[in-house]
């Protein structure tokens, strides 16, 4: 019995990118470390997913560009609270 041919899928195109970007709260009120990370699909000819990678983002921030994370991550926080009440 033969195999069934198997057409692999090469790489052509960066697909959806998803950024993830967090700063905690600890139990004791205390404000965590920001925490960024990045997702990004490779796509085929065909726009079908190849590969997921998934990356530390923050090593490839400046540090303004973390602090602008961080500000905005504040500010919604901020937004939410008041929003919540």
């Amino acid at each position: 019995m033969a195999f069934a041919r198997v057409n692999p899928k090469v790489p052509a195109k960066p697909g959806r990118v998803t950024v993830h970007a967090s700063i905690g709260v600890a139990p004791d009120g205390s404000v965590l470390p920001l925490v960024a990370t990045i997702d990004f699909e490779v796509l085929d000819a065909a726009g079908e997913v190849v590969a997921t990678r998934h990356l530390d983002l923050l090593p490839h921030l400046t540090a303004g560009q973390q602090t602008a994370l961080s500000t905005l991550i504040s500010q919604l926080r901020t937004k939410v609270q008041q929003e919540a009440v």
